[in-house]
């Protein structure tokens, strides 16, 4: 351990040197480094100044900021600085931008966004397309960046083409490993990891692969690095520095923080703190009103209360007569007494028949009872809601609900199924463009009502 403390005192004096001589600003990233379509806030062009620092330093760094406060934003400044001098395009070797398949189109329309002048290439598709994209990279690079035969820093002028190829490649966890071989031939500036969490375990697939890859530098994006785990900690660290923490190391580590949580000892803290950059909402963002979270329960109307009765005994009876369930399905206890608690016609049958919009479509759920109030309390101030629910069932019952609802005759309702993290990213987009007032969303674990004061920016 004492090898490491003097390795990271070391680079952490030569990072309080390198910020003492370089300045960045939001007028300088972008006239000089090319960042367009976004005005960083102060804590964000601290984060990219942070990178750029362990870049220079060699020291590889874990950006590990809350969710919401712009991780991606100040990683693509960050790639900006690296490929960009005064306007001028550097001549240096791609980097990867690794993240799961359900984020890669946010940071497709990011990059696009934010760094024009980065060009990337998205390395996703069957076998047969992947091939070709293959073959336009060598052809792009020409042979340049193979495998121990680039300067990191090579910008030379009397080899100025004017196609300095691709500077990004931007793939998911599977594709990487799936065409590790590829990558495994040439050499790379940088190496980004979004929801860098997967790296957490030193014996996963993707973690032993990324390691034989050749990186002169690498980030790793998460907003969870510590879970009270040592072990994956130092899986994290040995990750971006391995000629700081080796794996000879690890048990060492171990043995001299099992104890930190007890001893509160801030020994462990001021190591972190050279390696990794971790900041939240309350901290940095004083300009936005405080969340507030309200649980509210329901009763059981006298339908859902005889179902629920006939799932905890399993009276088949009862559901043979009313519903195609059968006993297999309600050995799936907890299942069917979450469906139950939703609405009752989940169950195919219990819903009357012919079937007929009414008042029944609310007054038959304790829980759309207590939705129906609150929505027409909400309607009433005007204000904007979406509900979330697994169950895209009872989305399906909640939209006949909305439709039925003269009420809310004049209330735009849209509903949206799909990937939850592909499905939120785009919410507020839907909301301002098209002035909707109801958004329903699917595949979330419960159903969660967010209200959004239209008088607030």
């Amino acid at each position: 351990m004492d090898f490491i403390h003097k390795l990271v005192n070391r680079k952490k004096r030569e990072l309080n040197e390198f910020n003492e001589s370089f300045h960045l600003d939001e007028k300088i990233l972008t006239t000089s480094y090319g960042l367009t379509n976004v005005n960083l806030r102060s804590y964000q062009i601290e984060g990219v100044k942070w990178l750029i620092a362990h870049y220079e330093c060699e020291v590889g760094s874990i950006l590990a900021d809350e969710m919401g406060l712009g991780k991606t934003c100040q990683t693509i400044a960050f790639l900006l600085y690296l490929y960009n001098d005064n306007g001028k395009k550097l001549k240096r070797p791609p980097s990867i931008i690794l993240t799961p398949l359900s984020v890669l189109n946010n940071w497709r329309n990011e990059l696009t966004r934010f760094a024009p002048s980065l060009k990337f290439l998205v390395y996703t598709a069957d076998k047969d397309e992947r091939q070709k994209l293959r073959r336009k990279l060598s052809n792009n690079y020409n042979n340049k960046y193979t495998k121990n035969n680039y300067n990191y820093n090579n910008i030379d002028d009397d080899d100025n083409d004017g196609d300095t190829g691709y500077d990004i490649i931007l793939t998911s966890y599977e594709i990487c490993l799936v065409d590790q071989s590829y990558f495994l031939k040439r050499d790379w500036l940088t190496l980004v990891v979004d929801e860098a969490h997967r790296l957490k375990n030193s014996q996963s697939q993707l973690h032993i692969a990324l390691k034989e890859f050749t990186f002169k530098h690498r980030v790793l994006l998460t907003g969870t690095p510590i879970q009270n785990n040592l072990t994956e900690l130092y899986s994290l660290l040995s990750f971006i520095s391995p000629q700081i923490f080796s794996d000879s190391h690890l048990n060492s580590f171990l043995k001299k923080y099992e104890n930190i949580v007890r001893s509160k000892d801030d020994d462990l803290k001021r190591l972190l703190d050279t390696m990794m950059l971790q900041r939240l909402k309350a901290d940095v963002l004083f300009d936005i009103p405080s969340k507030q979270e309200i649980v509210m329960y329901h009763s059981l109307s006298s339908l859902q209360l005889a179902l629920y009765k006939g799932i905890l005994s399993k009276n088949t009876e009862l559901f043979n007569s009313r519903t195609s369930i059968n006993k297999t399905k309600l050995n799936n206890v907890l299942m069917q007494l979450r469906k139950c608690v939703c609405h009752p016609y989940l169950f195919n049958g219990v819903e009357p028949e012919p079937f007929v919009s009414g008042e029944h479509l609310f007054t038959s759920s304790g829980k759309l009872l207590l939705l129906h109030n609150l929505l027409k309390h909400l309607h009433s101030l005007n204000h904007k809601v979406l509900l979330f629910s697994q169950f895209t069932s009872f989305l399906d019952i909640v939209q006949d609900y909305l439709t039925y609802q003269s009420l809310f005759s004049r209330c735009c309702c849209c509903c949206c199924f799909g990937f939850v993290m592909v499905v939120i990213n785009v919410i507020s987009i839907i909301i301002i463009i098209n002035n909707i007032n109801i958004i329903t969303i699917a595949n979330i674990t419960t159903i969660i009502i967010i209200i959004i004061n239209p008088t607030r920016n």
